[in-house]
């Protein structure tokens, strides 16, 4: 089967449903062995074939790779877009004429189609879960959308409220097109459920080099995702207290970036060690519940 090129129309048209929306997810290991590294992948259909899609709630858009295309009946679009990843890549764009996962289903979504393969067949071979992924568009449509991580169950109301204005307990926005969220009354990152890990920019380092340096040590390490390797070097502080929407836990180990090229989030590694995360994007707010 060949992918089609197909004209620009209305995506993410929402199927009606009886019903409050239901999604099982799984936690699964990535990386090589002993990272520890983790994403979340949700089992569904697209274009009415089985499916894994992993959530990436840090990426504007969704992503599939050129491999999939005909596998999933995709169509392609007729534009291109520039991609900011590990470099920045120059994609197609393409589209799904159904998307389903649980009691959702959505219509005309479309997809970036980006590939993750850098060359280097020892990496590689752990991006799997890259290769299909849901972004933060799912938010978008559901607009409270609660991340409960003792079921493994992501739940949202059957028909999202209209959007509010921001109130002084509103702590998420968008930056760049890029969701975040306030932390420690000033820290602002990515929710990210699709980064394995949490990290804090240069921007972070500058301002503490020397609290950062004192309580750590420098370490170089190499980077994996779309647009290739890149090389960093990384101070990771132990302890690490976060206070979101008045409730606090404490990261084992938060990574501070040293050098320029890298945003602020908080990956798998927090939020798979909370009870549940609720993202309301009809009040602009992000809440946690600490287990």
């Amino acid at each position: 089967m060949t992918a089609q090129t197909v004209s620009a129309q209305s995506f993410y048209e929402r199927e009606p449903s009886r019903y409050d929306v239901e999604m099982h997810f799984d936690i699964d290991s990535v990386g090589p062995p002993g990272s520890r590294g983790v994403a979340l992948r949700l089992p569904g259909t697209l274009n009415g074939r089985r499916a894994i899609f992993t959530l990436d709630t840090g990426a504007s858009t969704s992503v599939v790779s050129p491999q999939l295309i005909d596998r999933y009946g995709l169509r392609l679009l007729n534009d291109s877009v520039s991609v900011e990843g590990m470099d920045t890549v120059t994609v197609q764009r393409a589209v799904a004429d159904s998307l389903t996962i649980g009691l959702l289903t959505l219509r005309h979504v479309p997809f970036l189609v980006v590939s993750a393969e850098t060359g280097d067949e020892a990496y590689d071979r752990y991006l799997d879960h890259l290769q299909l992924v849901v972004g933060r568009p799912l938010l978008e449509v559901l607009g409270k959308t609660t991340v409960d991580f003792v079921t493994h169950l992501i739940t949202a109301p059957r028909k999202p409220k209209k959007k509010q204005k921001r109130t002084r307990r509103s702590n998420l926005d968008l930056v760049d097109n890029v969701l975040t969220v306030t932390a420690n009354d000033s820290l602002q990152l990515i929710p990210d459920l699709g980064a394995t890990h949490s990290a804090l920019d240069h921007t972070y380092y500058n301002n503490n080099t020397a609290s950062v340096e004192a309580d750590s040590r420098a370490d170089t390490v190499r980077y994996v995702g779309i647009g290739g390797i890149v090389t960093a070097v990384e101070y990771a502080l132990s302890d690490f207290p976060l206070r979101i929407d008045r409730k606090s836990a404490v990261l084992p180990t938060m990574t501070v970036h040293s050098t320029a090229g890298y945003e602020s989030r908080l990956g798998m590694d927090f939020f798979s060690r909370l009870r549940r995360v609720v993202f309301d994007l009809r009040r602009w707010r992000l809440s946690i519940e600490p287990k």
